[in-house]
């Protein structure tokens, strides 16, 4: 993989190398990170790469809706004879795929859509293709979770941010009450994930996890002006009809769009 094309994530550009090389070996690989910090760009990156010789498939998991409910995409849509022959598909979005979503009549969807996802991840589907039903093995797969999980975060941070109450004195009428701040963590451990709804079968089949880094400023620059970037490859083009990239996007806008980028953690 070009490291060249990824800004600011040398890890994770290590690491999806190293599941392409062993994408039958690995079960689950989980690249989380930041929003806007570049988790599903590196999986664009290595399609385009790798692409002609080895199939990676990138799918939304937010649009997946469980077996018998409305919805045109299933687990089983995207499978066919050539993801199942050793290719990698990445479930981008994955974090919304588990998040709990419950029925009217209290049923929590999320968990049935994660069963049809943990038998795929398990070697044997069968799918039903124009009525007829098909038996497909998934062994050769390798699997990826992309997934942001701001809300669990969210939810952890609102859990340690409750205060703690602590009576101060010696149980007399004369003691108070006293409001610590509890110590926040941001770290999610295999915990927090089952509290928030994964179920711990998928999240035992969780091989390898790797972590995207926030951009700073600094990095939002280099996406912008970087020789990859796609401002670089508009200049270019700009130039062939005697067009400078200045007179339309100054400085002060790409400084501007750089500042706006870095506070809404949107990417650029």
């Amino acid at each position: 993989m070009d490291p060249r094309k990824i800004v600011f994530q040398e890890t994770a550009v290590v690491a999806v190398g190293e599941v392409i090389c062993t994408a039958a070996m690995i079960g689950i690989f989980a690249l989380m990170g930041p929003s806007g910090s570049g988790k599903t760009e590196v999986w664009r990156v290595a399609q385009k790469l790798y692409g002609s010789t080895f199939f990676i498939q990138i799918i939304d998991g937010s649009n997946i809706s469980a077996e018998g409910w409305a919805g045109n995409y299933k687990i089983d849509t995207y499978l066919d004879s050539e993801s199942t022959n050793g290719g990698i598909l990445v479930v981008d979005e994955f974090d919304k795929l588990v998040t709990p979503k419950h029925s009217s009549s209290g049923e929590n969807v999320s968990l049935s859509i994660q069963a049809e996802f943990l038998k795929l991840v398990e070697g044997e589907y069968r799918v039903s293709k124009k009525k007829e039903l098909t038996s497909m093995t998934s062994k050769m797969m390798g699997f990826v979770m992309v997934g942001a999980f701001e809300a669990l975060r969210q939810w952890k941070q609102s859990i340690q941010s409750a205060p703690a109450k602590v009576r101060i004195g010696f149980c007399s009428e004369a003691a108070k009450e006293k409001t610590v701040p509890a110590p926040v963590s941001t770290e999610l451990t295999d915990e927090d994930f089952i509290a928030f709804g994964i179920m711990p079968e998928l999240l035992g089949r969780i091989a390898a996890k790797c972590a995207t880094k926030a951009l700073d400023a600094g990095a939002y620059l280099n996406i912008i002006r970087g020789p990859h970037s796609r401002v670089a490859a508009l200049a270019q083009v700009l130039e062939m009809y005697g067009v400078r990239l200045g007179d339309i996007l100054s400085d002060e806008d790409i400084l501007a769009l750089v500042e706006t980028s870095k506070n809404n953690r949107t990417g650029v």
